[in-house]
């Protein structure tokens, strides 16, 4: 997808970049060494990205650092949150009494920061610690739990 600028659209270059595609393929109307090097060159932008945010990851212990702890929660226990949100608001006429500002602000920014704090918390950590994280060693490793030995007394 050539832009009008002559540029191209910047998710056709980054299929074209990430994917195994050979050059002078026709994605590109550009000489094969034009798309060699800006190949070469998105790569060298990615690492260079990635590098600088590896520079401001904080090194020490925040104040955060335990929520930080504990994203897996927020990552796998959301979508509950989530539904039961839409199940509220399209279950009740409060969905439709809203203005688009108000839905907006609760949709983009109010439920989205009581969520992830609320799925970080230390008190949803000793509730649902045995959904995600299962201490399942005595299947993986049943020679250092005997007592879970089948036949055992």
């Amino acid at each position: 997808a050539v832009l009008r600028g002559g540029g191209v659209c910047f998710d056709e270059a980054q299929r074209w970049a990430w994917t195994m595609v050979r050059y002078g393929d026709g994605v590109m109307d550009e000489p094969v060494w034009a798309q060699m090097g800006f190949r070469l060159v998105f790569y060298v932008a990615s690492i260079a990205v990635s590098l600088a945010f590896f520079a401001v990851v904080p090194v020490g212990t925040r104040w955060y650092s335990a929520y930080g702890s504990r994203t897996m929660y927020a990552y796998l226990l959301h979508l509950m949150v989530i539904r039961s949100y839409e199940l509220c608001r399209d279950g009740t006429s409060l969905g439709s009494s809203m203005p688009l500002w108000v839905k907006a602000l609760v949709s983009l920014v109010a439920l989205p920061a009581v969520t992830s704090l609320g799925l970080m918390s230390g008190r949803c950590k000793a509730v649902f610690s045995w959904v995600v994280e299962p201490n399942v060693g005595w299947l993986l490793f049943p020679d250092d739990y005997p007592q879970a030995r089948v036949g055992s007394t």
